[in-house]
């Protein structure tokens, strides 16, 4: 199966990230790992893959990481993670996807993969990606740990997606993140480790309007071309509605649109 390429590289700003619903999402699953796995995390080493503000990353140590390094494209991100996580195990480097700019960065990383093998954990919250399904900068992930060498035999990834591109609940084998799994050898699709309740998928702020209807008709316009489903709005019989059903139950009720629901999945991935 071939892997979707997409640009590594993503666009810098010099505004600082601010931690979204995803965020507080992928922060439950790091917990409810410790919950479950009461070792998970002890003295772990890992990456957190565009860490913003080094939120993640923080909350590794405090269940007992060793140290986590943070990469982000944003130079404003990285003095604030670093201003934040100041006495922390945290270094933090600008980077784009798992390649830092600086050498030192470059050293940090080098150093994990050459003594121990490669590191124990990534986590990564990553946005959509643009000009293909929104999976790429996921799918781009999971192959750069296995084929950059990044981690170690029985190193995991835990990832944060929109429901709509899928899980392993709704589709074991044929799932985004399933498929993604079987392209980059030796990695597999553990669990979904976390779920938020249905929520909408904007509020009344313009501004994710703006964003996300957008980004659903263009779902909906891939189904039309025969591409693979995606799994939206929940439907009262229980059922998850493609995408394409999903914007004609937006407009089904007098004109009115109405707004679809959502919830973010966090996701184990483990190597082997």
């Amino acid at each position: 199966m071939n892997i979707l390429r997409v640009p590594r590289r993503f666009s810098s700003s010099c505004s600082i990230f601010t931690p979204t619903p995803a965020s507080e999402a992928t922060i439950e699953g790091i917990r409810a790992l410790a919950d479950r796995r009461p070792n998970f995390w002890k003295d772990k080493i890992g990456l957190d893959w565009g860490t913003g503000t080094g939120i993640l990353a923080r909350e590794t140590l405090s269940l007992g990481a060793k140290s986590c390094i943070g990469l982000d494209i944003s130079p404003a991100n990285i003095r604030h993670a670093s201003a934040k996580a100041a006495k922390a195990p945290a270094p933090f480097f600008v980077a784009d996807g798992f390649t830092p700019h600086c050498e030192a960065g470059s050293e940090a990383i080098a150093e994990v993969r050459e003594s121990r093998g490669g590191f124990d954990f990534i986590v990564a919250n990553p946005p959509a990606s643009s000009g293909d399904d929104g999976f790429g900068f996921r799918r781009r992930i999971l192959a750069d740990a296995v084929e950059m060498g990044l981690l170690r035999k029985g190193g995991h990834i835990l990832m944060q997606w929109l429901s709509y591109y899928g899980t392993r609940n709704d589709d074991p084998i044929d799932s985004r993140g399933a498929r993604a799994a079987r392209a980059a050898e030796g990695l597999q699709y553990e669990e979904v480790v976390h779920e938020t309740s249905w929520q909408p998928l904007w509020d009344d702020n313009s501004a994710s309007r703006a964003i996300l209807m957008p980004q659903l008709m263009q779902y909906a316009n891939a189904e039309g071309r025969g591409e693979q489903r995606f799994y939206c709005h929940p439907a009262e019989d229980g059922r998850l509605l493609t995408a394409r059903e999903t914007v004609e139950w937006m407009t089904a009720v007098d004109g009115e649109l109405r707004v679809p629901k959502c919830r973010w999945s966090i996701n184990l991935f483990n190597y082997s």
